[in-house]
């Protein structure tokens, strides 16, 4: 007989399948294959669950899942030219601060504000006052977002610069 793999016999976990040198078509089967077999099964009913269920989700689950993931994804995409404004705004109340008079600060309000494309606040919508150091420029403004039909994500937006 040949073997079909030659490991040291200490080492095998069973024994080997081999073909009779004779050619004929018979095969053997080890009894520790017909061992596994039989522990295979036992472990097999002794899981907690039924047998032929795979864990995960459903196509219902990865279908709710997936809108939710869109509907947030899409109203983050609706909030971000918002953010990007508010912070365009910031910078032209913090360059207007250091204007030495009012209405400089309100001119470069208005020139910083139309190279930078914010529409929601002008140079005459801040309360601007004289300070120990300067200017203090503050501003506050609402901006809303319709999300669906009546529906609107609101955003009240404030800051001052020194």
């Amino acid at each position: 007989m040949q073997t079909l793999f030659a490991m040291p016999t200490a080492q095998r976990p069973f024994q080997s399948v081999s073909r009779p040198a004779s050619g004929s078509a018979s095969r053997v089967v080890s009894r520790s294959a017909s061992a596994l077999g039989a522990r295979s099964s036992a472990a097999a009913s002794s899981r907690i669950g039924s047998p032929g269920r795979v864990a995960g989700l459903t196509l219902w689950s990865w279908l709710v899942l997936l809108g939710l993931g869109a509907l947030l994804l899409g109203t983050g995409v609706r909030c971000l030219p918002v953010l990007l404004e508010y912070q365009a705004v910031n910078k032209a109340a913090h360059r207007a601060a250091r204007a030495e008079t009012v209405a400089e600060a309100r001119a470069e309000f208005d020139r910083i504000a139309l190279v930078e494309g914010v529409r929601s606040v002008q140079g005459t919508d801040l309360a601007i006052e004289p300070g120990a150091g300067g200017l203090r420029v503050r501003f506050a403004y609402q901006r809303e977002i319709p999300l669906v039909g009546s529906a609107y994500l609101a955003f009240k937006l404030s800051g001052d610069a020194p």
